[in-house]
């Protein structure tokens, strides 16, 4: 019945949305001056330097401006005067300067190409990296599983990744893995957050995700794994239905090579076989003086090369 009566309050005329029409209609752009003039401003704009980098531009000043009149404010004048100044500049700032720099840097993106498909490149975070690297012309000398977006930049119809992966999440009784010894009092703005990764009931493990276009499989360690199709969103798990088996198992075999190619990386440079250290205690071991064996090593270091080196060298030329 509780529910009933819920349901007839938000019936009643009064709720419902008045707009009836397809096209936007003079009373909504009335209203949407009125409410935000340097939105309705940029939306409607045209101009020869594109519609977002002149506002943006322009806001610079104007948000400097306005942030910085909001606390001048006059507190020898009379109450009446702070009230209004305070409304003045408040409206001045969140609802002209501020807006004009949000919504034109928010246009940047989806400006910065009419072409659905050059704007739904799939890209990781550490891509990034790798196009700093490309841009600056730097080599950074590691392995690295960061892919350059330059080409993008440079070729639209340049492929990029096919699919995105990340994963997180740490195995029950790993309790050094949250944050729960940072927490001071369960009054901290962080306690929620942190409480949670302090659990044991699956909420804080392990999980990873690989996502395409069309769709995300995350895989769980304790719990059941998770399909979604992203046309519909991601409020229901469609991980038990038949029809979509073959791509929850290519999407599996993805992830497992994923996994093979970034699970470990191989150090850049080789390990000396015999260390400054460890050939001091050879030759100490034959009954040698131990500071013999350190001015030993000591020469070796003025020829400049390793130990491994300095051996092998040897080695050569008695045909070892």
């Amino acid at each position: 019945m509780q529910s009933d009566s819920k349901t007839a309050i938000l019936n009643k005329p009064i709720f419902p949305s008045k707009i009836t029409s397809e096209n936007i209609t003079a009373k909504e752009k009335w209203l949407g001056y009125l409410i935000e003039p340097a939105g309705a401003l940029l939306v409607n704009a045209m101009l020869a330097q594109g519609k977002a980098r002149p506002w943006l531009l322009l806001s610079i000043p104007l948000v400097s401006v306005c942030g910085i009149l909001m606390y001048l404010v006059p507190f020898k004048a009379s109450t009446t005067v702070q009230v209004i100044w305070i409304i003045l500049s408040y409206n001045l700032y969140y609802r002209f300067a501020f807006t004009m720099y949000n919504i034109s840097h928010m246009m940047m993106v989806p400006l910065s190409t009419r072409n659905d498909e050059q704007r739904s490149k799939l890209a990781e975070l550490t891509d990034l990296c790798a196009t700093v690297y490309d841009i600056a012309g730097i080599d950074c000398n590691r392995r690295s599983f960061s892919e350059s977006l330059l080409p993008c930049v440079k070729d639209k119809a340049a492929p990029h990744r096919e699919y995105v992966f990340c994963e997180g999440g740490r195995l029950n009784g790993e309790t050094n893995c949250s944050e729960g010894n940072n927490l001071l009092s369960e009054d901290d703005i962080y306690a929620p957050r942190i409480l949670l990764q302090t659990k044991e009931d699956g909420t804080h493990t392990k999980a990873a995700m690989i996502r395409s276009k069309e769709y995300k499989y995350v895989l769980r360690l304790y719990e059941k794994d998770e399909f979604y199709v992203l046309a519909e969103g991601e409020s229901v798990n469609r991980i038990d239905e038949e029809k979509y088996q073959p791509i929850i198992e290519k999407m599996k075999e993805e992830l497992l090579l994923w996994y093979m190619k970034t699970c470990d990386i191989v150090p850049q440079s080789f390990d000396d076989r015999f260390t400054a250290e460890f050939l001091q205690n050879n030759i100490a071991s034959v009954g040698v003086p131990l500071f013999v064996a350190k001015a030993v090593t000591g020469a070796i270091a003025l020829t400049g090369k390793t130990p491994s080196q300095f051996i092998n060298t040897i080695r050569k030329k008695l045909n070892l």
